[in-house]
């Protein structure tokens, strides 16, 4: 028997369609019960931490009194983000910089330190670094007793 040139894809489609509604009917399957779960209570807290992006170091004058400095050199030594400076240098291994101290806050570089006194900028020193960079020397910047 042959079928004439039209019916054949409509037959083709139909048998497509039967197929795919019974592949529905063998996937609906009864969904077994959940199971009783334990309750769980989750207890926390907030700790607020630093309200910065970077943490201010204040020293007043009573702090420089109990730490017993006696120039800004010193006052350096007191600050945690003071590192890699070089106050106190040996001036036989490094003469260019004998004399000085600089800012290197968080280890950036001697010459990354944006120093301001009394909103402008201080300029560099003429001495350099070892490493060849430029730095303001804060033992020109201002007495010991005038910092307050």
């Amino acid at each position: 028997m042959s079928l004439p040139p039209c019916s054949a894809p409509r037959l083709a489609l139909l048998t497509g369609a039967a197929f795919c509604a019974l592949s529905g009917a063998a996937h609906a399957q009864i969904a077994p019960a959940p199971a009783a779960l334990d309750e769980v209570v989750v207890t926390g807290s907030r700790l607020s931490g630093a309200q910065k992006l970077a943490p201010v170091e204040i020293l007043d004058r009573q702090a420089l009194d109990r730490a017993g400095v006696a120039d800004p050199a010193q006052v350096l030594q007191l600050l945690t983000a003071n590192s890699g400076s070089e106050a106190r240098v040996d001036q036989l291994n490094q003469p260019q910089s004998s004399g000085t101290a600089q800012f290197n806050l968080r280890n950036l570089g001697l010459g990354s330190t944006l120093v301001l006194v009394d909103g402008l900028r201080w300029t560099s020193s003429a001495a350099v670094a070892t490493d060849g960079s430029g730095f303001v020397d804060i033992n020109s910047l201002v007495p010991l007793i005038a910092l307050q």
